[in-house]
């Protein structure tokens, strides 16, 4: 019996963990169509997840203090049917309704759906762990292994969400499989429950008894701040490398999954029986990634981003392995995990909340790589012995070599950027010969890191910056050509829009709008019969320079900073100079076209699909029957699907299909030497009718087509989508 209650205990642990993960993005593809994708709502979804974990580890430590194991099971059996009212997980026909406020309806709708089931779930990696150190078997004196399982079913949802869960099942039988899971995982906890009240009669009477075995630990004040500190720096690096990669590097999708995997698979690695990676072997092996991997931040390529991961690793790997090293004895493990929480929390706040509010750019990734390499040794910063003068000046070598390298790397080099790269440089073999090769790698890496401070305004390689603004959304980048002839807005990696130098009075349509391209053919021979526009995503405003006098165009616009940048004339002049009635209005283009009249619409332009984080609530049959009903008889629907590592079009083929309208498709590829001078790229666009008649004039000429209609790839809603269909795995010839 003994041996089966391990297993018993790690399986129930395994599956707490796995279903606790799986809720998540369950969750937010449930809201997603009712809210949209505002900051605020990402926000609150996520501080009240992070809010409710810490209540549960609360719950488990002040239970675990103020009862014994034989009550405490008892008290947690009665709670862990309480969710049963709340199953399967349903929004229900309630919605924000006109004047409503959002927030409210959100906090409100999550309490009284998710809140109460994740709540419960979240209890259950300490409780368990706690219950099997009551066990009279040997490895219950150290029940920290079952942390390991629970990572495990964590990482494990983590990945099987999108990769397995996602493309084969419907949101709606998710929920249905979710509250399955939660029957098996009160069984199971049931299961555990017996096994303590079975092979422990009689024991564990009071808090104290699970204790009896081993000597209390006094816990410091100084110990639990260690563990806020060692839980916070991977929680925050983990966000700083998403945020990182996804935005400065490539805007692949899922990428998010790679940082978060690794994240959880540490945690599995140090908190595992046999230590496979001792972490003091790494410390050294740490700072030398720190200092390549803050040389390298500048330096936006895809094929550094190896490097970015594998630092990342080695980081949670030192500071979770000294997490597994510093963990407390079972009398304070509950406490232990309390802590763990308030880091990871404290670490979510730092780079969600904090962060975007500090930094114009995204600093916090170098900053926390700046903060580990301090924790990366034990040591402090004291003199070694001697290093051979021969290794002293490679070292002042490899590190002139790699500023030289990240300054070519960068343009507008000043005096200041050329100051700090031979300050560091020469104060290398200085520093070495001083503080020795661990106490010399940290040093340098908090110089790279104030250097990093002082040039991300101006780090780019395609002109002079402007203006660098963050919002919820991302970081944007006003960026000037040398020659002064363009200026374009970069969002991340991906570009919004350019204008043409001088703009004082021109209003000229470019870029992926040129008059030569697919939205120029739809527009320019008849503009005068779309009379009221709506467009979906607004970038630098350059599809206002098709609006005519008295015509009407109302862009709908998620991020209020892109609005400011396309109205300030200082920047792009294209709103100021259009000729028609142009507005603006700020939200989701979901829920705040939903606001439109029935019928209104002459065109409705979608183009807010280039990122890695596409909208897909806006690509579903739901969304699409909106269209629709805002669309005058004859009415036209254009949709910009420019995606470098998605293809789309098969999806609006898909949903064309099942509407019976017609679909015209063109990839804009081949662009002429000419149009490519006046920054003309590739671009891809579908064009939708109820009457083919409201598209004759295109059907038939030089690279239209009808929209693809693959049978392999279904149709997407509300309750289904699948974005690895549409992947390109090998056709990148991108257009954003």
């Amino acid at each position: 019996m003994l041996k089966a209650a391990v297993g018993v205990f790690t399986v129930t642990a395994f599956v707490s963990s796995f279903l606790l993960f799986l809720v998540q993005p369950m969750f937010a593809k449930l809201i997603l169509p009712r809210l949209g994708g505002s900051p605020a709502v990402w926000n609150i979804c996520v501080l009240f997840f992070q809010t409710t974990l810490l209540l549960g580890y609360a719950y488990a430590h002040f239970t675990t203090k103020w009862l014994n194991v034989r009550r405490q099971v008892i008290c947690h059996l009665v709670v862990m049917l309480t969710p049963a009212l709340f199953l399967p997980l349903t929004l229900g026909p309630s919605d924000v309704g006109a004047g409503g406020h959002p927030i409210s309806w959100l906090l409100a709708t999550m309490a009284s759906t998710v809140g109460v089931p994740f709540f419960v779930v979240s209890t259950s990696a300490p409780l368990v762990q706690r219950w099997f150190g009551a066990l009279p078997i040997a490895s219950a004196r150290d029940p920290y292994f079952l942390y390991s399982a629970s990572n495990l079913g964590s990482m494990i949802a983590l990945l099987g969400y999108p990769f397995v869960i996602e493309p084969a099942i419907g949101l709606h039988h998710q929920t249905l499989i979710w509250a399955i899971g939660y029957a098996i995982l009160v069984f199971m906890t049931g299961g555990c429950i017996w096994l303590v009240r079975r092979i422990t009669p009689g024991q564990a009477q009071n808090a104290s008894d699970d204790a009896t075995r081993t000597p209390i630990q006094r816990l410091t004040a100084r110990r639990r701040w260690e563990w806020i500190l060692l839980s916070f720096v991977p929680s925050s690096l983990m966000l700083g490398v998403t945020t990182y990669s996804s935005s400065d590097i490539a805007a692949v999708p899922l990428l998010w999954v790679l940082p978060l995997a690794i994240y959880l698979l540490t945690f599995v690695l140090a908190f595992s029986p046999r230590q496979v990676v001792p972490a003091r072997s790494l410390g050294t092996i740490v700072t030398v990634l720190i200092v390549a991997s803050l040389c390298a931040t500048p330096i936006k390529t895809l094929q550094l981003l190896p490097l970015h991961l594998v630092t990342f690793l080695c980081i949670s790997m030192v500071c979770h392995g000294r997490l597994a090293d510093r963990r407390p004895d079972i009398s304070h493990l509950t406490e232990f995990y309390l802590w763990l929480s308030v880091g990871g929390v404290l670490g979510g706040v730092f780079n969600s909340l904090v962060a975007p509010q500090l930094f114009p750019v995204v600093l916090e990734y170098p900053l926390l790589l700046g903060v580990a390499s301090l924790l990366s040794h034990s040591s402090s910063l004291k003199k070694e012995r001697p290093v051979p003068a021969k290794w002293v000046a490679f070292a002042g070598t490899a590190v002139l070599v790699c500023i030289a390298t990240w300054a070519l790397e960068l343009t507008s080099v000043d005096v200041g950027r050329i100051l700090l790269a031979i300050a560091i440089g020469v104060s290398t073999p200085l520093i070495v010969n001083r503080w020795g090769w661990a106490g010399a790698m940290r040093v340098i890496s908090l110089l790279l890191v104030a250097a990093l401070a002082y040039i991300a305004m101006g780090a780019t390689t395609q002109g002079t910056v402007l203006f660098v603004g963050r919002s919820f959304f991302g970081v944007h980048r006003i960026v000037e050509s040398h020659d002064h002839t363009t200026r374009m807005l970069q969002h991340g990696t991906t570009i919004h829009g350019w204008q043409v130098l001088p703009n004082d009075s021109v209003c000229e349509p470019n870029a992926y709008y040129a008059v030569a391209g697919p939205i120029g053919q739809l527009l320019r021979p008849s503009t005068s019969r779309f009379a009221d526009v709506a467009v979906v995503g607004l970038g630098t405003g350059g599809l206002a320079c098709y609006a005519e006098k008295g015509q009407r165009w109302t862009f709908y616009e998620i991020d209020a900073m892109v609005e400011q940048i396309a109205r300030n004339p200082a920047y792009f002049t294209h709103l100021k100079n259009s000729s028609g009635n142009v507005s603006v209005v700020l939200g989701d283009g979901r829920i705040t076209l939903n606001a439109a009249a029935v019928g209104q619409y002459d065109l409705i332009v979608l183009d807010a699909f280039s990122s890695d984080a596409i909208p897909v609530h806006l690509l579903t049959l739901e969304a699409f029957e909106l269209y629709l009903s805002r669309l005058k008889s004859g009415g036209v629907i254009a949709v910009h699907i420019s995606n470098r590592y998605l293809n789309l079009e098969p999806i609006i083929g898909a949903l064309a299909d099942r509407e019976g309208i017609f679909a015209l498709a063109k990839v804009d590829s081949g662009i002429p030497s000419h149009d490519l001078k006046q920054r003309r790229p590739a671009s891809h666009w579908v064009m939708l009718a109820r009457d083919r008649n409201a598209l004759a004039f295109l059907e038939g000429g030089a690279g239209w087509r009808p929209a693809i209609v693959n049978p392999a790839i279904g149709l997407w809603t509300d309750d289904y989508s699948n974005v690895l269909q549409v992947f390109k795995f090998r056709d990148r010839d991108a257009t954003k």
